[in-house]
C-alpha cells in the first residue's frame, strides 16, 4: 500500500474513524454507499481497513498475553486505562507519576501503523495548534514527546465530562439554559479565532461539559491555521457538521465554524439535525446540506439568529463567532437582535419584554389616576413635602454637575483653570467655590463630600479630613442625625480612617455601624445601599481585629449577595474580589472561587474583557485555583491574565510583575526550572524598575532565579545570583522567609561545588535559627532540614543525614 500524504490523510482520517465505529455488516453497506459518489476514497478506505484487520489479527500492536499499555511510563506520566480509539490513534487516561504533583491527563498516541512522514507531521501540527491556545474552555496541552517504541504522543488536560448533547438531554435544559451553555462554546471558539485558528470540526463529541456545567472544547487535530496557505486549509470534515464550503472543498474560514456552531445549537434546541435528519451516507448528507433549508423551531428571534448562522453562503452568515454570540446575548436579555431588520414596532415590543414591571406600573398609573387625585386632595402636605425633596435632589444634582463642569470652563484668556494648575490647586479652587453655597448647606455638603473623596483617592488623607468632617456636620445640622445622606458621610469618613492608618479605629467602626443602621431603617436589608454598608461594617470590624464580630456579618453579606441578581457596579466588583480574598485566606476555597468569578462577571460588564482590572482579578482567581490544586486551570487563567496586562501596560507595571511571579511559581511546581528562571528574570527586571533594588519583590524574584539555577545544576551561577539577592535583604530580620530561604539555597549551591564545609556553616545555623519559628512558608524548619539531608548525603555522611530526615520537607 502506498504511503498516504498529509492532505489525503486529512480527508481519510475522519471517515476511517467512522468506519471503525461500525459493525462489520454496517461497515460494508456504508462503504458501498461511499463508493457511489467517491470510488477512489472508498477504495483507499477499504485498503486501510484490511490492513487494520490484518494488524489486529497478528497482534502487531498488542503486548504479550495479559499485558497492555497500562503501566507504560511516558515522560512524567503513567498510562492507566484506555479512553478511546480512532483511526489516527488511541487516547489513554494517565496519572502524573514523577512526584512533582498529583494529576490526571489524557495521553494521545499515534498508531504505529501510521508512522509515515505525514502522520508525524499531523501530530506536530496538532501540538503546535494546542500550544497557541490558552483558554479555560479549551483542553490544554500539557506535554509532548516520543515513546520508547517511537510513538509520538501528546499529553492533554483530562476532562471528566459528557458530550454537550448528552448533557443537555439528561438535564432537559430549557432553551435559555441551552443558549447560556452554548455561549461558553462560542467563547472558546472566539479565542481560537483570535489566535488565527479555525477548529473546523465542531461536534458534540468534541465538546464536553463537566459536572459543574463548564464547557471544554477538545480535538484540534484537524484545526486550520488561518495564516497558513490556502492549499493547507482544505481536507478533513465530519459530514453531519460540515459547512457547505467544506463539502465543496472550498477554502475554510472563520465562517466555517459559525456554520458548524449553528448546526450544533440547532441540534441542542430541537434534538434533531437541521438538514440531515434521517440521512445515512455522506452522499445523502451532502445532498441535503445544499438542498434543504432548516425548519423554523417556533422560537421567534432565536430562529432568525439560527437562520443567519446557517446561511449557505459564508458571506451571508455572521461576520464572526463574536457577532453570533452577541446576538444570542441580546436574545437572552430581550434586546433587539442585529440579524433582524429593526423597526419602531419591533423595538417597542422588545422594550415591553425587557421592562414588563415598568410598563405594568405605567398602566397601573392610568388605572389609578382617579384614586391618586383623591389622595392628593386629602394629603396635600405630604405631596408638597415629596415634591420639595424631589426638587431639592434635582437641584443638588444640577448644581454639583455645574460645579464640576465650571472647573474646566475656559477663562477670559481662553484656557481652563485645569490647564494651568495642579490637581491640589484645582481642588482648593473647588473648595472656594463650594463656600459660595453657604446659603444652601445641603448642596454645599455634597460638594465638600466630593472634594474630600477625591483627596482620599489621591492618598491625601490629611487634606481629605476637613472636607469630609465639614460635610458631615452640615448634613447633620440640615437633615437630622438619621438621614441617609448622613450615613453616606459617615461611611466616607470611616473609610478615610481605615485608608490612612491601615487599621479601623473604634471611631471608624462606630461611624460605619451607625451608617448601616440608618440605611437598614431607610431602605431595608436587601437594598444595594444597605448591603454596601453591611460590607463596610464587616470589613471595619475585621481589620480592627474583631474577627468574631466580623464573621457573621460577612456571612450575612455573602448570603444576601448570592441570592440576588448580580449588581453591576464598581463598588460591588471590589467587594466581591475582596471577600473572595478573605475566604481564600480562611481556606474556604470553593466559595472564594465562586465569588471571584462573580467579581469578574461584574468587572467585564463594567470595563470589558481587556481592562487591567479584569487582568488583576484573573490573577487572583489563578491563585485560588492553585490553592485548590487545579494547576492546569490556574496556568491557563494566568496566561490570559498576563496577555491582558501586557496589553494594558505596554511599558510594564508592578501588576505585570505580580502575574509573572505567579506564573514562574507554577513552572516551579510543574518541575520546569528553566522556564521558571526565564519568567523570574523578567519579573525581577520589572520589580527593579518600579520598586527599586531594595524592594522585597526584586529580592524575592532574584532569590528564585538562583533557586532555579540550583535545580538546573548551575551551581556557580546560582551562588552568584543568591549572593546578589542576599545583598539586597540585609535590612530584614534573620528569620524572614526570603532571607532564610536564600541562605539555605546558597548553602546548597556551595554543596553542589563540593564546598561542603562552607555549605554546612551556612545551612546548619539557619536550621537552628528556624527552630521554633511559626508560620514560615508553612514549615521553614522542614525545608531547611531537607537541605541538610541533601548536603550530608552528598558529603558521604549518612548518619548526619538521618538526624534530619524525619522532619525534612521537600
Amino acid at each position: 500500500m502506498r504511503v498516504i500524504d498529509r492532505e489525503r490523510w486529512l480527508v481519510l482520517e475522519p471517515l476511517l474513524d467512522r468506519a471503525l465505529d461500525l459493525a462489520p455488516d454496517e461497515r460494508a453497506r456504508w462503504l458501498n454507499e461511499v463508493s457511489i459518489t467517491s470510488p477512489d476514497v472508498a477504495e483507499e478506505l477499504a485498503a486501510l481497513l484490511r490492513r487494520h484487520d490484518a494488524v489486529e489479527a497478528t497482534g502487531f500492536l498488542e503486548r504479550p498475553a495479559g499485558v497492555t499499555l497500562a503501566g507504560l511510563e511516558l515522560g512524567g506520566w503513567t498510562l492507566e486505562r484506555p479512553l478511546g480509539q480512532g483511526g489516527a490513534g488511541s487516547v489513554w487516561l494517565a496519572r502524573r507519576s514523577d512526584g512533582r504533583f498529583d494529576g490526571l491527563a489524557a495521553v494521545k498516541l499515534l498508531n504505529l501503523e501510521l508512522l509515515s512522514q505525514s502522520g508525524r507531521e499531523r501530530f506536530r501540527h496538532e501540538g503546535s495548534v494546542l500550544a497557541r491556545l490558552t483558554h479555560p474552555g479549551i483542553a490544554r496541552l500539557l506535554d509532548a514527546g516520543v515513546s520508547p517504541s517511537g510513538q509520538p504522543y501528546l499529553v492533554l488536560e483530562h476532562v471528566d465530562g459528557e458530550p454537550i448533547d448528552a448533557y443537555v438531554r439528561a438535564r432537559a435544559l430549557r432553551k435559555e439554559e441551552c443558549v447560556r451553555l452554548f455561549l461558553q462554546v462560542l467563547d472558546a471558539v472566539a479565542h481560537a479565532h483570535a489566535s488565527l485558528i479555525v477548529h473546523r470540526d465542531l461536534k458534540p463529541s468534541n465538546i464536553l461539559v463537566t459536572g459543574d456545567g463548564h464547557v471544554k472544547l477538545l480535538d484540534f487535530g484537524i484545526a486550520t491555521l488561518l495564516d497558513a496557505p490556502v492549499v493547507e486549509r482544505s481536507g478533513a470534515l465530519t459530514p453531519q457538521f460540515a459547512a457547505p464550503e467544506q463539502a465543496l472543498a472550498a477554502p475554510v474560514t472563520t465562517a466555517t465554524d459559525v456554520y458548524s456552531a449553528g448546526v450544533l445549537l440547532y441540534l441542542l434546541l430541537a434534538g434533531r439535525h437541521p438538514t440531515a435528519e434521517g440521512c445515512q451516507s455522506p452522499a445523502e448528507i451532502f445532498a441535503a446540506l445544499h438542498a434543504t433549508e432548516p425548519a423554523r423551531l417556533g422560537f421567534g428571534d432565536l430562529d432568525i439568529v439560527l437562520a443567519k448562522a446557517l446561511k449557505k453562503e459564508p458571506a451571508a452568515r455572521y461576520g464572526g463567532i463574536q457577532a453570533f454570540s452577541d446576538d444570542l446575548v441580546r436574545w437572552l436579555s430581550h434586546n433587539p437582535i442585529r440579524a433582524r431588520p429593526s423597526s419602531l414596532g419591533y423595538r417597542a415590543r422588545m422594550f415591553v419584554r425587557r421592562n414588563r414591571a415598568i410598563v405594568a406600573a405605567a398602566a397601573a398609573v392610568v388605572v389609578l389616576a382617579g384614586a391618586y387625585v383623591e389622595a392628593v386632595v386629602n394629603d396635600r402636605e405630604r405631596v408638597r413635602t415629596a415634591l420639595a425633596e424631589a426638587t431639592l435632589a434635582t437641584r443638588k444634582a444640577e448644581q454639583v454637575t455645574d460645579f464640576a463642569v465650571s472647573l474646566f470652563e475656559p477663562t477670559g484668556r481662553g484656557a481652563t483653570i485645569a490647564d494651568s494648575v495642579t490637581e491640589r490647586d484645582l481642588l482648593a479652587y473647588g473648595a472656594m467655590r463650594a463656600r459660595e453655597l453657604s446659603a444652601q448647606p445641603v448642596v454645599e455638603a455634597q460638594m465638600l463630600d466630593l472634594i474630600g473623596r477625591i483627596h482620599t483617592e489621591m492618598g491625601d488623607f490629611a487634606g481629605a479630613r476637613p472636607f469630609l468632617e465639614r460635610a458631615l456636620t452640615l448634613r447633620r445640622s440640615a437633615l437630622g442625625d438619621d438621614h441617609p445622606d448622613v450615613a453616606t458621610s459617615e461611611m466616607h469618613l470611616a473609610r478615610l480612617e481605615s485608608d490612612a492608618t491601615d487599621v479601623a479605629t473604634f471611631g471608624a467602626v462606630r461611624l460605619v455601624r451607625h451608617a448601616y443602621e440608618i440605611r437598614l431603617r431607610a431602605f431595608g436589608p436587601d437594598d444595594a445601599r444597605t448591603i454596601d454598608a453591611l460590607y463596610e461594617l464587616a470589613t471595619a470590624l475585621h481589620i480592627s481585629g474583631d474577627f468574631a464580630a466580623a464573621r457573621p456579618l460577612f456571612n450575612r453579606w455573602t448570603a444576601t449577595v448570592e441570592r440576588q441578581p448580580t449588581l453591576v457596579s464598581e463598588e460591588r466588583a471590589k467587594q466581591l474580589a475582596d471577600m473572595s480574598t478573605f475566604l481564600q485566606m480562611g481556606g474556604q476555597l470553593d466559595r472564594a472561587e465562586r465569588l471571584m468569578r462573580q467579581a469578574l462577571t461584574v468587572s467585564r460588564a463594567l470595563w470589558g474583557e481587556r481592562h487591567h482590572r479584569v487582568g488583576e482579578q484573573l490573577t487572583h482567581l489563578a491563585g485560588i485555583l492553585t490553592d485548590e490544586k487545579k494547576y492546569a486551570s490556574s496556568d491557563s487563567v494566568l496566561r490570559i491574565a498576563l496577555a491582558l496586562l501586557r496589553a494594558s501596560y505596554p511599558d510594564g507595571h508592578p501588576e505585570v510583575a505580580y502575574v509573572l511571579r505567579n506564573t514562574a511559581q507554577n513552572f516551579e511546581d510543574w518541575g520546569q526550572p528553566e522556564q521558571a528562571r526565564s519568567v523570574w528574570l523578567e519579573a525581577a527586571a520589572l520589580y527593579r524598575r518600579f520598586n527599586g533594588e531594595r524592594s522585597m519583590g526584586f529580592a524575592n524574584a532574584t532569590m528564585h532565579v538562583g533557586y532555579d539555577e540550583l535545580r538546573l545544576g548551575q551551581y556557580v551561577q546560582a551562588e552568584q545570583t543568591l549572593r546578589v539577592a542576599l545583598s539586597h535583604l540585609k535590612g530584614l530580620p534573620a528569620a524572614a522567609p526570603v532571607a532564610a530561604r536564600a541562605r539555605v539555597h546558597l548553602g546548597e549551591a556551595l554543596a553542589g561545588q563540593k564546598r561542603f564545609a562552607e555549605a554546612e556553616s551556612l545551612m546548619l545555623p539557619e536550621y537552628r535559627r528556624l527552630v521554633g519559628v511559626k508560620g514560615l512558608l508553612g514549615n521553614g524548619r522542614g525545608w531547611a532540614a531537607a537541605g541538610l539531608v541533601r548536603l550530608y548525603e552528598a558529603w558521604g555522611r549518612p548518619a548526619d543525614a538521618a538526624k534530619y530526615r524525619a522532619e525534612a520537607r521537600h
